[in-house]
This record gives structure tokens, sequence and C-alpha cells, in this order.
């Protein structure tokens, strides 16, 4: 079973129905003069009543399941790309789970806290649109302590100094996505043809799975020379 979550900047759920609500899902309107998108910004309402549609009809689990489960929601304030990210914490406010909802004064990227040879440190976390930014903040951290440090059962207590030499410290598994959907899907639900799996080396057996989807700008590209991205 899956417990906890944590975002950022990110849409309401089931927001982008189809390609053509996207600018709707992230900029919260449809585009000046385009009546094509719908006039309505996304609302909370719609998101709930879609979850519970999907629960009955045995498409997903019990909403029930989520109640009391720590979900850690992070918008950032200017961000031009995605402005909905509080109905995203609504939501699961609804759903009676253990939100801890942040906003900063930032744009819309991931902040990371890296050593200057990995990533330069910049001065600013106004990025408009994506990738891995180093502005002395540890998001990863952020949503270790706040999900995975509290979810039921946790044997974390704990965290460690993170390391920039992970390679050592593990091994990276390549795997295909493939036989978990439809083929024919893969494009329209954005999986590249392959995941990967890091196993920590201190990782013998009953270790906790972390799953991570990234975010824009964060992809290793669909010829895999451009990879960029662990947490």
């Amino acid at each position: 079973m899956v417990k906890g979550a944590g975002l950022q900047n990110g849409g309401p759920y089931h927001c982008v129905k189809e390609w053509w609500y996207f600018e709707r899902c992230t900029w919260g309107k449809p585009p000046d003069g385009d009546a094509w998108f719908g006039n309505d910004p996304p609302k909370v309402e719609d998101s709930l009543e879609y979850a519970k549609k999907m629960k009955k009809e045995k498409k997903i689990d019990d909403l029930e399941n989520l109640n009391g489960q720590p979900v850690y929601v992070l918008r950032g304030l200017q961000d031009p790309v995605v402005t909905s990210a509080n109905i995203q914490a609504e939501f699961y406010k609804n759903l009676f789970t253990k939100l801890t909802y942040v906003e900063k004064d930032w744009g819309h990227m991931l902040r990371i806290k890296a050593d200057s040879s990995v990533a330069p440190v910049q001065s600013s976390c106004q990025s408009d649109f994506g990738g891995n930014v180093n502005c002395d903040f540890d998001s990863t951290k952020e949503i270790i302590e706040n999900v995975l440090m509290k979810v039921p059962g946790t044997k974390i207590k704990d965290l460690k100094e993170p390391i920039v030499d992970w390679k050592s410290k593990g091994t990276l598994h390549k795997f295909q996505q493939g036989q978990f959907i439809d083929e024919l899907w893969t494009v329209s639900t954005g999986l590249h043809k392959h995941g990967f799996a890091y196993v920590p080396r201190t990782c013998n057996k009953d270790c906790m799975l972390h799953v991570s989807f990234h975010g824009c700008n964060q992809s290793i590209g669909w010829d895999e020379s451009d990879f960029r991205y662990i947490l």
C-alpha cells in the first residue's frame, strides 16, 4: 500500500482530463480569448467528484485509505506555470490526510541544496520553468521529514547528511515501464520506456520504497543520454 505523498507545484487531481485542458489546469484559467478550454478555473469539488467516481468503478482504492496519511504540498507563489497547487492541497485536506501545506516565494522548479561541484549555486529561486535549481533549500529532505518520517510504521528516526558520490553507496537498476501500462498509452501518460530503481548497499531486506515522479525538465531524454535526476 502507498503511504504518504510529497507534491510540489502540481495541479489538482485529474484536472488535465485531456491534453487541451493543460492550460486550464496549470495557469488556472483558459488563454485570453480562447473559449475552447472552458471558462471555469479548476475546482476542488471536481477533483473530489472524479475520485469518488473512480473509487465506485473500482479503478482506484478506497479513499478512506488516505485517512491520517501524511501529505506534503508545496506551492511556489511566483510560479507562472502551475498556479493551482492550492486546489491540490484542498483536495487532500478534504480526504482527512495529515496535510502540511507550504507556500514559498519561489518559481516553478525543484529546489535542491547541493555542493557547487554538482550544480552551480543560484542567488534566486525564481526560475520560471522546471529543472533542479541549487538555491540552498533541500526539497528532498523536506519531503522525507514531512512524509517518510511520519508514515505509520516508519523505521526512519533521523536523517544522515546527503552524499555526492551516490554511485559508491548503491546500485542503479533500469527496468521496462511498459509492462505496467498499455503500450499504446505510453506517450499520453508521459512515461518513458524505462524507469530506474536505486538500491542503497545498506538495504538488505524490508526497506521502504520511495517512488518519485520527476517534474518539468528532469527527464533523462528519450535517447537516455541526459540522466540528471535522482532522488
